[in-house]
């Protein structure tokens, strides 16, 4: 038997995590095509197909929403920011660089960065967030990395100045470039990126 159709009505519920992730995705694209400035809740939730009502229960103003995009590293679609479970201290290093390298340098990532910075004057509140929320979560991430190796006999100021310099010489050059519009993507060719860390991974472990 043929199924029924269905009819006109009320659309289907979804929850609440679901709809905050359509309201982030939908958003963060708008955000990039138009511009921060030029994009308002109420365009948002006309692209959305929901009510301002219901995207002001998510989200209580655009630089919240805007901070949610840019801070939130769990978003990332392959695989989320967590130490690594390997046992190697170096592999454990290199796996982590790789995923930050992920989530850094790709290209709606790099749409939401070059936003912050943009904005950074006027919603200063929104650039000390990134700082603390994304930037500083990566630190960390290639800090506690780095602290099951050489780490061991360092001081914490060695170990975060380490962390640093690791992530400008993995990251940071490829990150900056993009940033100011330049094509990388041979660069984040999984074989090219891979070898780049690689390299950094065993400069830092000799040392």
């Amino acid at each position: 038997m043929e199924a029924k159709k269905r009819g006109p009505g009320r659309p289907q519920a979804i929850s609440a995590k679901d709809r905050r992730a359509k309201i982030l995705e939908t958003a963060g694209g708008l955000f990039i095509e138009d511009g921060y400035g030029s994009t308002n809740m109420e365009k948002i939730a006309l692209r959305c197909g929901m009510s301002k009502k219901t995207l002001y229960q998510a989200f209580d103003s655009k630089e919240a929403l805007l901070a949610a995009l840019v801070c939130d590293v769990q978003r990332h679609e392959d695989e989320p920011l967590v130490a690594s479970a390997a046992t190697d201290s170096a592999e454990s290093l290199y796996d982590a660089l790789l995923k930050l390298a992920g989530w850094v340098l790709a290209p709606r990532q790099i749409g939401l960065t070059r936003l912050v910075i943009a904005e950074s004057l006027a919603v200063p509140e929104l650039a000390r967030q990134f700082r603390e929320e994304a930037i500083e979560r990566g630190r960390r991430l290639i800090r506690d990395s780095i602290g099951r190796s050489i780490g061991k006999h360092q001081g914490g100021d060695d170990l975060e100045l380490i962390a640093s310099i690791t992530f400008g010489a993995a990251i940071a050059d490829l990150q900056l470039r993009a940033l100011v519009g330049e094509d990388i993507s041979a660069h984040q060719e999984r074989n090219s990126l891979a070898a780049r860390i690689r390299y950094v991974v065993e400069l830092v472990s000799k040392s």
